[in-house]
């Protein structure tokens, strides 16, 4: 059996986004993490919000 070699090497870059937070695809799936993150570790006082720069959404603290 013969190995697969390209014939020249082509280098690949992950896609940039202007976030470094986790990223959700929905407000319910960053509201599962939440659940997640109280359940399985302890973490309270967490909330979503939608970024406009990425349009994704992601945790922060809830200090209200």
């Amino acid at each position: 059996m013969r190995k697969y070699k390209p014939s020249e090497i082509q280098e690949t870059y992950p896609i940039d986004t202007p976030c470094t937070k986790m990223m959700y695809k929905s407000e319910s799936e960053a509201r599962a993490a939440i659940l997640f993150l109280k359940d399985v570790k302890g973490i309270t006082g967490l909330a979503t919000y939608y970024c406009a720069k990425c349009g994704y959404y992601h945790l922060t603290r809830d200090f209200s």
